[in-house]
């Protein structure tokens, strides 16, 4: 009888919210409301959903509403949250309510106190975050107009608002960068979908795909359902890929898995990019309950996932399509939404020039998901996502013997109708995709033509029809929180012309041939038994390190290694702008037989002479057990010295580092328990000058590409490494030598005093001014290298607290317990 009753207000809520009536009549396509502003449902309907959707898995709920007749027209109003089990989200384009069950847990105290008062949560919401928002006086954002006609005073002042925002959003050890508590009811979802666009779910790999798990198990007997289409024969079976060396991920010569057809290849990619990988299981000790929820095979901070993948493929016979598309993929169904038929002259036009087989991947971002949480540094960790994205792109093709190459010369405007964004506004400004990357997926370039590639302008008439797209994007969130630094910083980093002098990522990259040894092992060896398939898909950022352990120097050297492009040609070949991030600085803290300390890395020779001559107070002292093309240099020797505040306790120099490490990543204990950390630096006011505005987003792409290498070398090494966006900037950039202090002194009247004498009675009184004054001496720090800090990344030995999902167990769960 519950379970009865559940349905039927399930249904009846759905027929509700299209038809906008209250008593569950049926509803017709000239009642769908239209695109617009949103409001809230009422509560007493939210409660009900809540006080039942823990009782039912999504299976059993899909198959009742199933058997209960829910019609076609309506069927388009039901979405899922695939978060784990239980957690069902029952909405309509314009009207959204997730039941998350965790999520519902950590509100319910906020929302009984509020009840308590005789108040609704959704109405007093509102204005907390209007009193949040007003607790900080205004920035005075620099004036910025990218519409002047004085190129150099653009440049000037775009930079002088670009550089407002990093250093306004800097974490200090006094405040951090502004963000607002947690609104859990209005969190952007982590999907998009485009309602009315077909939905064609792509094969999974069979067991062992890439690599031998010992199974021999086929997985690719899963019938799925999507929300308009149903697929009533299996998705076409794909071939186990070539297992692949986890080093030769790094071969720029490997072709041993091309000659795929496009079906499995763009399945794989995506598969190993940025599809589902794995159920993370928690447990919410203030709630007292088990909450559980996915990760994806490319990194995320905070897991928002503010990236949106497009693609544009040829004819494909499983994509039931005669003519070439515009596809954007969703993740959580492994699936690819059709947004618009591209006519074959077209597509004939778009890939003239290129490699043969060649297809093109696109990526966007909604940077509210990352600001939703993190507040007006939620930009930079956005950028930081792209960075990864691209990685997991590059990292993706290799294994497919394929190639991922950045198209550089086309302007925002040109990449946002390409995606469709300009066609497909959505309601509310916080919901807009932000144009990222363009780039070419190629097969066996051996003539070099990627380098020679120009994209045809001539053919985007064709993507400026709006009426052509199908479907319309569904809303994230329910509430529009604005930042106006955000908002300054988005438009100033536009790319309104064409790249000059780089067209495309042609940057080259020689690996040296010389083999290097450490210690009498050869580098990289210690990951020779890594398979490729298994290291990208099991990628996790740690949550806790073996504070013991001490990491071996030729495992040291050979991850450092791969982040010099002259001698690990992969994946720097995909971003043409690799130089954004001269240097690495290194906290040295638990590594064989090297002294703790801040060490340099400096990713390209031909810039060593310029950082010296930058920084002539650092050591710059080669390291004689490493490499000698490795460019890695002590700067700093950490010192003994008594614990701030415990004058009676002596700190050697290896705790000493370990606290620095610990301080300048906002004291967390991950950066003092691992055996390194690093932050990468960058010129950005240099770069800016030289190269424009929006190379900002590519300074923090660069790095995210850094990050995402770390990732898999710890991965590959048998240990974990995990990404630290949160981190005292100047505090960073001071343990590296990249800060001077200033010394200031200031006089100031203390007060004054007028006096009346007469050294004679008959004299006229003569009046003196007494003045006092106080010295106020200030000791500050300012930057004299134009180095900022961008990122920070801890490497270590993983302890069994860190809770890990198993590899394929999840692929089990997520494609094959549900049916979509």
């Amino acid at each position: 009888k519950m379970w009865s009753s559940w349905v039927g207000k399930v249904t009846a809520f759905v027929r509700s919210v299209a038809s906008g009536t209250d008593d569950g009549s049926d509803v017709d396509d000239a009642d769908v409301p239209a695109t617009g502003a949103r409001q809230r449902p009422p509560r007493d309907r939210l409660k009900d959903l809540q006080d039942h959707v823990e009782l039912w898995t999504m299976a059993n709920t899909l198959e009742w509403l199933t058997l209960k007749g829910l019609q076609q027209h309506e069927a388009q109003f039901l979405d899922l949250w695939l978060d784990g089990d239980g957690l069902l989200a029952v909405a309509s384009p314009d009207h959204e309510i997730i039941s998350d069950v965790h999520l519902l847990r950590e509100m319910q105290e906020l929302k009984h106190a509020y009840e308590a008062s005789g108040r609704e949560y959704m109405e007093v919401l509102p204005s907390i975050v209007a009193k949040e928002m007003t607790k900080w006086p205004p920035h005075n954002i620099p004036p910025f107009d990218p519409s002047g006609a004085d190129a150099e005073e653009i440049l000037r002042t775009g930079i002088a608002l670009v550089l407002f925002y990093h250093n306004a959003t800097k974490n200090t050890a006094t405040k951090g960068a502004r963000s607002l508590s947690r609104d859990w009811m209005n969190q952007p979802r982590c999907y998009r979908r485009f309602w009315g666009s077909p939905l064609i779910v792509l094969s999974l790999p069979p067991a062992g795909d890439g690599c031998d798990d010992g199974t021999g198990e086929s997985k690719t007997s899963i019938k799925v359902v999507g929300p308009q289409i149903t697929l009533s024969s299996r998705r076409p079976p794909i071939s186990s890929l070539k297992a692949l060396p986890y080093n030769s991920l790094f071969d720029p010569h490997y072709t041993g898995n091309d000659g795929l057809d496009l079906w499995s290849t763009v399945s794989r990619l995506m598969f190993y990019s940025f599809s589902m990988s794995s159920r993370k299981d928690g447990f919410a000790l203030a709630h007292n309950a088990r909450s559980a929820w996915s990760k994806r095979v490319n990194p995320s901070s905070g897991g928002l996932h503010p990236e949106e993948v497009y693609m544009l493929l040829p004819p494909c016979e499983a994509l039931r399509s005669a003519v070439a598309g515009l596809y954007h993929y969703s993740p959580r169904e492994h699936a690819l939404e059709r947004r618009l038929d591209i006519a074959l002259d077209v597509w004939e036009k778009l890939t003239d020039g290129l490699p043969s087989n060649s297809f093109f991947v696109g990526i966007c971002a909604i940077p509210w998901r990352e600001v939703w949480k993190y507040g007006e540094r939620g930009f930079r960790y956005t950028q930081l996502d792209v960075g990864h994205a691209i990685g997991a792109l590059r990292f993706s093709a290799a294994m497919l013997g394929a190639k991922f190459t950045m198209l550089t010369d086309l302007t925002d405007d040109t990449l946002a109708d390409l995606f469709g964004i300009t066609a497909s506004p959505v309601g509310m400004v916080n919901d807009l995709e932000v144009p990222c990357v363009l780039g070419v997926v190629s097969f066996a370039d051996s003539e070099g033509m990627m380098s020679k590639y120009k994209f045809p302008l001539d053919v985007m008439e064709a993507f400026k029809v709006p009426e052509k797209f199908l479907g319309r994007p569904n809303a994230l969130s329910w509430d529009n929180t604005r930042w106006a630094v955000v908002d300054a910083v988005t438009g100033a980093t536009v790319q309104h012309k064409q790249e000059d002098g780089i067209s495309n990522a042609t940057e080259t990259h020689e690996a040296v041939s010389a083999e290097l040894i450490v210690d009498g092992t050869a580098l990289h060896s210690a990951a020779g038994q890594a398979v490729s398939a298994s290291v990208i898909r099991q990628r996790r950022s740690v949550l806790d390190f073996v504070p013991a352990y001490v990491m071996p120097r030729h495992i040291f050297a050979s991850i450092l290694a791969r982040l010099v492009p002259a001698l690990s040609p992969i994946p720097w070949d995909a971003h043409p702008y690799t130089a954004h991030i001269p240097l690495i600085g290194v906290y040295v803290l638990q590594v064989e037989g090297m002294r703790p300390g801040y060490y340099g890395l400096v990713r390209n020779q031909s810039a060593l002479p310029h950082l010296k001559e930058l920084l002539p107070d650092l050591l710059w002292q080669k390291n004689e057990e490493l490499p000698d093309n490795l460019p890695f240099f002590l700067l700093k020797q950490s010192e003994a010295k008594h614990a701030e505040g415990e004058s009676e306790k002596n700190v050697d120099e290896s705790e000493a580092a370990k606290l620095a490490s610990k301080l300048a990543a906002c004291h967390q204990g991950i950066a003092k328990e691992c055996s390194f950390t690093v932050a990468m630096f960058s010129p950005i006011e240099a770069i800016l000058s030289r190269h424009g505005l929006h190379h900002y987003k590519h300074i923090h792409w660069a790095a995210g590409l850094v990050g995402h290498v770390l990732y898999l070398e710890a991965e590959a090494m048998g240990l974990g490494g995990t990404g630290m966006g949160c981190f005292l900037d100047d505090t960073a950039e001071q343990d590296f030598g990249l800060r001077v202090g200033v010394t200031e002194t200031l006089e100031e009247p203390l007060n004054d005093k007028e006096t009346e004498s007469s050294e004679h009675a008959t004299s006229a009184p003569t009046t003196t001014t007494t003045t006092t004054t106080t010295t106020t001496t200030t000791t500050t720090t300012r930057n004299a290298s134009g180095l900022y800090d961008i990122y920070h990344f801890a490497i270590g030995a993983k302890s069994t607290l860190d809770n890990r999902y198993p590899y394929w167990q999840y692929q089990d769960e997520m494609f094959g317990a549900v049916e979509i």
